[in-house]
């Protein structure tokens, strides 16, 4: 994901924030340049993350996938359904 040269840190966050709250996992940060990696499990992520940007009042340069192929293995992110609350709510146990 890049920034147009000169986006300040502020900017920068706010674009990262974006990426977050639409489920993606920050792997690198890059202020200096404007640029950050980001990994999602979603298809459309980059359409959905442009469209959040501009949403929000935030230009950016380029968004686009750096892979052809699948992350596997150790490399892979959860599942854009997982919710770990639903999950914590339901191993524990029953109260009273």
């Amino acid at each position: 994901m890049n920034l147009p040269k000169g986006a300040d840190k502020a900017t920068f966050e706010r674009a990262a924030a974006q990426a977050s709250f639409l489920g993606g996992l920050v792997l690198a940060r890059y202020p200096q340049f404007g640029t950050f990696f980001v990994q999602s499990a979603s298809p459309s992520f980059s359409p959905d993350l442009g469209a959040a940007l501009i949403k929000a009042g935030i230009s950016y340069d380029s968004i686009g996938p750096t892979r052809q192929a699948p992350v596997g293995g150790n490399e892979a992110v959860v599942p854009v359904d997982y919710d770990p609350r639903a999950r914590t709510r339901r191993s524990r146990p029953p109260e009273g």
